[in-house]
């Protein structure tokens, strides 16, 4: 029988006790340790920001997070696009939503945006920064959030997974 445990605390000790764990029960016991806050963002504000989300840009967010952040450009256009208009419109709204929440006070200035498209690489990629995306899979974790995704998936046709 395999079971999940999730201990909540300060990095430095909680990779201290997965080291412990480890070496108490070898190959017994797998052990990942996620920070719960990077680049301005923590998981509750992660949850804020996607609460605010259309439904289509919670897709794409669940998109990237399910893809660990990186997608190929055919792939989100494959998924996304929306008629002759492409992909436009896509991220945009998600930074806004990062700037009011900056302006705000919610998020920290410097905050990490959460999607951007990355053109320096062949062929193009849609970018999640990698130590955001636990943040982001967590925080779609939520029921509300799991709630929210499920009726994107109904409202707009597409199983983004």
């Amino acid at each position: 029988m395999d079971g999940t445990l999730s201990i909540h605390g300060d990095l430095a000790v909680l990779s201290g006790l997965a080291e412990k764990i480890n070496a108490w029960v070898a190959d017994a016991v797998a052990t990942e340790v996620e920070p719960d806050a990077w680049g301005g963002w923590t998981i509750d504000t992660m949850i804020v920001l996607l609460e605010r989300l259309h439904p289509w840009q919670l897709l794409l967010t669940s998109f990237m997070a399910r893809g660990n952040g990186q997608r190929s450009d055919n792939e989100v256009r494959e998924k996304f696009a929306i008629g002759d208009s492409g992909l436009r419109g896509q991220t945009g709204p998600i930074s806004k939503h990062i700037l009011k929440m900056k302006a705000a006070g919610i998020i920290p200035g410097d905050a990490s945006y959460l999607v951007r498209v990355d053109r320096t690489t062949q062929p193009a990629m849609f970018v999640t920064p990698a130590d955001l995306v636990p943040i982001v899979q967590v925080a779609l974790s939520r029921p509300a959030i799991e709630r929210a995704l499920d009726e994107a998936r109904k409202s707009q046709g597409l199983d983004e997974r």
